[in-house]
């Protein structure tokens, strides 16, 4: 089910940061006491707000969404960190600055960007190159267990990308070695038919080893600017160029 190359690639990522803090000591780490650490799965998540809800996901103020959802569900946010792959600027100009303005906003409201580059992979058959994201989850289960391992207990992790789950369960692990219980959430859509969803391929189930919480369309159209934005190109999300 899981893809076993994903987490030996976590694996080797973190044995050399984790393993002197897990020797060190057995009691509980520091860190933050009642703050929602947030990590969000960006391409993963503007596929879903596009498809699921039919909205520009570039209209969207994400951090103040984030910190909505967070309050309904009772928690705070401490800390938002978003990952996300960024197009070859040689490749594709325009879907590059998009995002480096967007990243820079972003970074303005106070999360923490971590970027890759996206990977170009040409299809034989049709003669085009297809822009995809490599790496970027694995930086996304090593920052989340060393977050958990440096003392967070509440996370919010804000995909549908099923390998996460058992960075999750890891995760609890290291929580409950540092003499924690990790509290993990991720979100699902509320108010919306889950078979027609399934149906077009939208993630519906959330994360494994998570407590499931709603995101509703009430709840986003709090947070939309009726403003367009400047640039109408919507290049971010996977593309397809010419061979």
């Amino acid at each position: 089910m899981f893809n076993r190359r994903f987490f030996d690639s976590v694996r080797h990522r973190l044995i050399n940061v984790m393993s002197p803090s897990l020797h060190s000591s057995t009691s509980a780490k520091s860190g933050p006491k009642d703050g929602l650490v947030v990590f969000i799965d960006y391409q993963n998540f503007y596929f879903f707000l596009k498809t699921a809800f039919e909205i520009n996901p570039r209209q969207v103020h994400l951090p103040n969404l984030i910190a909505d959802l967070a309050a309904e569900n009772g928690h705070q946010v401490s800390e938002i960190l978003l990952f996300t792959g960024v197009p070859d600027e040689a490749r594709d100009s325009l879907g590059a600055n998009i995002i480096q303005r967007r990243m820079a906003f972003f970074r303005h409201c106070g999360i923490k960007v971590f970027t890759a580059p996206m990977a170009y992979i040409r299809d034989r058959k049709t003669g085009k190159t297809r822009a995809v994201e490599r790496g970027v989850d694995v930086m996304l289960a090593s920052e989340l267990i060393k977050r958990v391992n440096a003392g967070a207990s509440k996370i919010l992790l804000i995909s549908h990308d099923k390998a996460f789950s058992q960075s999750v369960r890891i995760a609890a692990d290291v929580s409950m070695g540092n003499g924690k219980v990790l509290e993990a959430l991720s979100i699902i859509p509320e108010g919306l038919d889950f078979e027609v969803l399934r149906d077009r391929g939208i993630g519906v189930e959330g994360v494994d080893f998570t407590r499931r919480i709603g995101i509703s369309q009430e709840m986003l159209a709090r947070h939309i600017s009726e403003k367009e934005p400047k640039d109408q190109a919507d290049s971010f999300v996977a593309t397809e160029t010419a061979g």
